[in-house]
């Protein structure tokens, strides 16, 4: 928990998100740009925090709706943005290629898969008939979103351009 100026921000999901996928990046990777990396960190705490704001304009415009469906577009909502969050800083900081208005469509698409998981996190909850969804919320979107950013990560990879080879007979 930070607490500045009689606020307190709960950072422990994002940064703790944002530190195994930077140690992958690391270790995996090869990336040693220790900025880059500071700053996935610091999207991933922030995604965590706009994720969670989002939730409050979705709980008023969902109100009406009845108590026993009412998480499901609020955590939809939820996945969205913090996957766009999570998938856009992937891109700008990791990506192989320059990001192009392509690359940028293709955070926002694949951002509905984060909203998905994120409505996927209440069915273990309705099964097990008790409610925790943060954690499920937690353990189904965190490994989902990271297969999200790799599998995306991969897909730019695939985009760069063949190198040519010249036969010099």
């Amino acid at each position: 928990m930070v607490t500045l100026a009689g606020y307190s921000l709960r950072t422990s999901e994002g940064l703790d998100f944002g530190v195994a996928l930077a140690a992958y990046f690391v270790w995996y990777e090869g990336y040693r740009n220790s900025i880059k990396l500071l700053a996935f960190i610091c999207a991933c705490i922030a995604a965590h925090r706009a994720a969670v704001l989002i939730a409050f304009p979705l709980l008023i415009v969902f109100a009406s709706m009845s108590s026993d469906t009412i998480e499901m577009p609020i955590f939809f909502g939820w996945g969205c943005v913090g996957a766009f969050i999570v998938l856009a800083a992937g891109i700008f900081l990791f990506s192989p290629r320059s990001v192009t208005w392509k690359s940028l469509a293709m955070v926002s698409l694949w951002s509905l898969g984060g909203g998905v998981l994120g409505a996927i996190a209440i069915v273990p909850d309705a099964v097990l008939q008790h409610r925790n969804n943060y954690l499920w919320l937690l353990l189904i979107w965190q490994p989902g979103a990271a297969m999200l950013l790799g599998l995306l990560l991969e897909r730019e990879r695939r985009a760069l351009p063949k190198p040519l080879l010249t036969s010099n007979s």
